[in-house]
């Protein structure tokens, strides 16, 4: 029985880890979230494997090896002090060991989530990325140009999911080939991240 493969990518603090929240709960999926090594697809016990990305830390048809992950987390609180004391940047991505063309050449079901450019931009300057406007806007931009590339994919707003919260995931699990879950509605319940009642609304 072969598992089916499904990437969930989109600009960081756009809306990829809310995503994954909500189709994590269906009971055909099992989802895991940034996982950069190839043990990323370990998952098994369900028809459907999925992981989420966001872009800087994937991109199209760019691989990291184990070493720059190494590099990444032995530095990464540097940079971070870095930007946060000087406002300069380093666009240092953790570097997954797949490319988006590599789930594309697996077969797997991609689906992307984009949110607005103001809000995207505004939550890069004020999260813990420390990225001054200039920044958080070119990496927005780099991460639509990216998601461009993308061949065969569906492409849902985050204000779209987080207004009408049923038909963005009955749409997308339509995309899929499984059946929408009332449940999916908690996903985002289950993640630390959020609370659920400002994401998404009681319906």
């Amino acid at each position: 029985m072969k598992r089916q493969k499904i990437l969930v990518v989109g600009c960081r603090k756009g809306g990829t880890t809310l995503l994954a929240s909500l189709l994590g709960s269906h009971s055909q999926i099992n989802m895991a979230s940034e996982i950069y090594s190839k043990e990323a697809l370990k998952l098994y016990g369900k028809p459907y494997a999925a992981i989420k990305y966001p872009y800087p830390h994937i991109k199209y048809d760019k691989r990291y090896g184990r070493l720059h992950t190494l590099l990444y987390f032995k530095t990464n609180k540097l940079f971070d002090i870095i930007a946060k004391v000087t406002g300069i940047y380093f666009e240092m991505p953790i570097g997954s060991s797949y490319s988006i063309k590599d789930f594309e050449d697996m077969g797997a079901i991609i689906i992307e989530i984009r949110r607005s450019r103001v809000g995207n931009v505004s939550s890069l300057m004020r999260g813990n990325t420390y990225l001054s406007e200039k920044r958080a806007n070119a990496c927005y931009s780099n991460s639509v140009k990216e998601m461009a590339k993308i061949k065969n994919k569906y492409t849902v707003s985050m204000a779209f999911l987080t207004e009408h919260p049923k038909e963005a995931l009955e749409a997308i699990c339509n995309y899929i080939g499984i059946f929408f879950e009332p449940c999916m509605l908690d996903g985002a319940g289950y993640n630390d991240n959020y609370k659920i009642d400002e994401i998404i609304p009681k319906q």
